[in-house]
């Protein structure tokens, strides 16, 4: 967040993390609506609305997006490591090696299916990454103790930036597809709405506030993994803690991918031990083919993350869930159109000036 607060300035920052946050809750809250009128999940209610068509539309883009959102771990984790190495005076492995063993690592924690086998490591996951964040909160603001603010720091970036940082502002809200199992799992659902809300405008203050605490402190230099702008021993530490929760978390963050995918390949075939062994074959490609995408992007992280944000998260947390209302709910016709507007305005113009960024 604050390397992409530099592409937008920090009033920038704060308006369009206000709106995407208001867009996105206004589609999770359409899809809590949808669910409540037909208990599906969210590929089959595009069955259910728009035929098979609908289906692998929805299925499609939640697989694609995971797949994306575990290609920029594979970034963040080569980052990291070059970042640790350095540090120490120690070699620097290429980019390449230093990627294909992360694709080595993550090929047997790919092979999990049983997620529930992973509750520990995940807890553990995130107790490091909000540990991680809070220390990079407090360097943040020692900096600013001790320098004052940027002379860097600048309202409103130039416009050809700030549509960058619209990308990764979706991208920052996304998760919709974990939507309609918080709802279903809830005790009682009838609050779905009210804490949504609530979560979200939390979301929104900690995400934006972060952002621009970084950016005050560092200015333009501030690195594209945060985290690498601790330093000594204490900085590594962090560090390597936080690429060991990436790990932890990813057999859950890839799981999407995986069971989509792997039920239309051999949804056919008997529950054999080839059955598994061919899913185990297939998994290893995948995570391999992420390992080339993160090899091919490496030097283009923040302009990835919102390509992922325009591709994936703008249909999937804006135009899908307006669609699905329109036709099973169908009572809020005017909003449901100006999200499917906005939404199909905003993926054209923030593609655009990624792809330019990259040439």
């Amino acid at each position: 967040m604050p390397q992409a607060v530099t592409n937008a300035g920090w009033a920038w920052a704060v308006l369009l993390m206000s709106g995407s946050c208001i867009i996105s809750t206004t589609g999770v809250l359409l899809l809590g609506q949808c669910h409540q009128h037909c208990n599906m999940s969210y590929p089959l209610m595009g069955q259910k609305a728009y035929g098979g068509l609908g289906y692998s539309l929805i299925a499609g883009q939640v697989a694609f997006s995971q797949f994306g959102f575990c290609t920029s771990y594979f970034i963040f984790i080569n980052t990291t490591l070059q970042k640790v190495l350095m540090t120490w005076s120690l070699p620097v492995p290429p980019t390449e090696a230093i990627i294909l063993t992360i694709s080595l690592v993550m090929t047997p924690m790919g092979w999990i299916r049983r997620i529930s086998k992973m509750k520990l490591a995940n807890l553990i996951g995130d107790v490091i990454i909000l540990a991680s964040i809070a220390v990079v909160a407090v360097s943040a603001a020692a900096t600013l103790s001790e320098k004052g603010v940027s002379q860097e720091v600048v309202a409103f970036a130039p416009p050809e930036r700030v549509m960058i940082f619209a990308g990764t502002a979706v991208y920052a809200f996304e998760g919709i597809a974990l939507v309609i199992p918080i709802r279903e799992g809830m005790e009682r659902p009838e609050l779905f709405s009210g804490m949504v809300v609530g979560m979200m405008l939390l979301f929104v203050v900690i995400l934006t506030g972060f952002g621009i605490l970084g950016y005050f402190a560092w200015g333009n230099s501030v690195q594209t993994v945060v985290l690498n702008e601790l330093s000594g021993g204490f900085g590594s530490l962090v560090q390597i803690c936080y690429v060991l929760a990436v790990v932890c978390g990813y057999p859950l963050a890839i799981f999407p991918t995986f069971t989509i995918c792997e039920a239309k390949l051999f949804g056919d075939f008997p529950p054999t031990l080839r059955r598994k062994w061919l899913k185990n074959v297939f998994r290893t490609a995948l995570t391999f083919g992420m390992g080339l995408l993160a090899y091919t992007m490496a030097a283009y992280l923040p302009i990835f993350i919102s390509m992922l944000g325009s591709f994936c998260s703008i249909p999937l947390a804006i135009i899908f869930p307006a669609m699905l209302h329109l036709r099973i709910v169908g009572d809020a016709f005017v909003l449901d159109w100006v999200l499917i507007v906005i939404g199909c305005s905003l993926i054209p113009m923030t593609l655009y000036v990624d792809i330019m960024g990259m040439v």
